[in-house]
C-alpha cells in the first residue's frame, strides 16, 4: 500500500462527506503503554569505519489529545477526522555497537522522546452489541523525534562517551483498530491498539571525550512501535 497516496484520498473523501449529515465535534484523551521498539543506526565514519549500532527501548507510557468531528453518518457506521497529538518518552533498555553490548553512560539522559501531530481518519460502526462499537482508522503528520541516548566504548584506560543527540521531523503514519462503548449520548469510554512508523532520517554522533566533537552524521530507521490505549471522548 502507497500510504501517501492513499491517505490523501481518505481525507478528501471524509470532507466531501460532510454535506451528508449533521457535524458533530469531539474531544477525546488518552493514556496508554508503548509495547517498545529499537532504533537502527547505520553508517560509517569519516574514516570509513563502520557504525551499526542497536538501540532498544523499554515499554513506556504515552498520552495524546485527539480534536475532532464526525463528518460522515450512514447506515453502516459514522466517519470522523481528527487532529491528534501524542507524547512517547522512551528509555533506553541496552545497546550494540557492531553486534557488541555496550554499557550504557548511567550519570547521562539516555531516552528518546518523541511528539507526534497526526492527522486521522476513523470510521467508527453502528452498535454491535449493547452500546458497544469497533473502530478502525489510520493517520499521517509528522514525529518530532529527540534523541539523547549515551554510552561508553571501554577502547581506552579513559572509557570513550559517546552521545546519539539530534532532533529531527520525519513523516509519520499509523494505523489503529479499537472499540467504543458509549456511556451517554456525549461520553464514550475508548480503547484501542495502534500501530505507529516513521520514516528514517538522520542523527549525531559525538565524542564527549578522548578528542571530543561531532563524530560521525549516521542514518536512523525507528522500527515500527506498537501501543495499547485507553481513553474517554466528549462529542458536543
Amino acid at each position: 500500500m502507497n500510504v501517501k497516496k492513499t491517505l490523501p484520498l481518505i481525507f478528501l473523501l471524509a470532507a466531501c462527506s460532510a454535506n451528508a449529515t449533521e457535524v458533530k465535534p469531539y474531544v477525546s484523551a488518552f493514556g496508554g503503554i508503548d509495547l517498545g521498539s529499537k532504533s537502527d543506526i547505520y553508517g560509517h565514519n569519516p574514516a570509513g569505519m563502520l557504525r551499526d549500532i542497536d538501540v532498544k527501548y523499554k515499554s513506556s507510557f504515552i498520552y495524546g489529545l485527539s480534536v475532532g468531528a464526525n463528518v460522515y453518518q450512514g447506515p453502516y457506521g459514522s466517519i470522523s477526522a481528527e487532529f491528534e497529538y501524542a507524547n512517547r518518552d522512551l528509555k533506553t533498555k541496552s545497546l550494540s555497537l557492531n553486534s557488541v553490548e555496550r554499557s550504557l553512560n548511567g550519570e547521562k539522559i539516555n531516552s528518546l522522546e518523541i511528539n507526534s501531530y497526526m492527522a486521522n481518519v476513523i470510521y467508527e460502526s453502528n452498535y454491535i452489541v449493547d452500546k458497544l462499537k469497533y473502530s478502525m482508522g489510520a493517520g499521517i503528520g509528522l514525529a518530532n523525534m529527540s534523541y539523547d541516548v549515551n554510552y561508553l566504548v571501554n577502547n581506552a584506560a579513559t572509557p570513550t562517551q559517546i552521545n546519539i543527540k539530534s532532533t529531527n521531523n520525519p513523516l509519520a503514519y499509523q494505523f489503529m483498530v479499537g472499540l467504543a462503548y458509549d456511556f451517554t449520548e456525549n461520553i464514550a469510554a475508548l480503547y484501542n491498539v495502534k500501530y505507529f512508523s516513521v520514516r528514517d532520517h538522520n542523527v549525531n554522533r559525538y565524542k564527549l571525550n578522548n578528542g571530543p566533537g561531532l563524530e560521525s552524521v549516521l542514518n536512523s530507521g525507528f522500527d515500527d512501535s506498537w501501543s495499547m490505549n485507553l481513553g474517554l471522548r466528549y462529542t458536543f
